[in-house]
């Protein structure tokens, strides 16, 4: 019986927890109160699950931590003149990370030439 290693999940966010297929017979009891083979869970905490089947019982558990939100803050609104620019930076939030931006880019930083929203 083995639910694998500690896991993180984002504000909210999910993850399953499976304690496996034992076959017929078998009974889930979970520190939630739940009797399935496979629980959801939105909150951090330590889950535990005893497996039994044929008489035997085992057991395991699992930590779920929630990661950090990356805080992002392009400052105030600005302006820019008829054929200026303005590089707006979403910040580094280190390795892993990936950006989004309204435009399409997909770059830290994007080089805004046109008036509008961006995001």
């Amino acid at each position: 019986m083995n639910l694998g290693p500690d896991a993180s999940i984002c504000p909210g966010g999910n993850i399953t927890l499976d304690a496996g297929d034992h076959g017929t017979g078998t009974t889930y009891s979970w520190s939630t109160g739940a009797t399935t083979r496979t629980i959801n869970v939105t909150t951090a905490g330590n889950y535990s699950v005893t497996v039994t089947k044929d008489g035997c019982s085992g057991n395991d558990d699992k930590n779920i931590s929630l990661k950090s939100q990356p805080v992002v803050n392009l400052g105030p609104d600005a302006s820019i003149c008829p054929g200026g620019n303005i590089t707006l930076d979403a910040g580094d939030h280190g390795t892993g990370t990936t950006y989004s931006w309204s435009t399409g880019a997909t770059t830290r930083t994007i080089n805004v030439t046109l008036p509008g929203t961006i995001a």
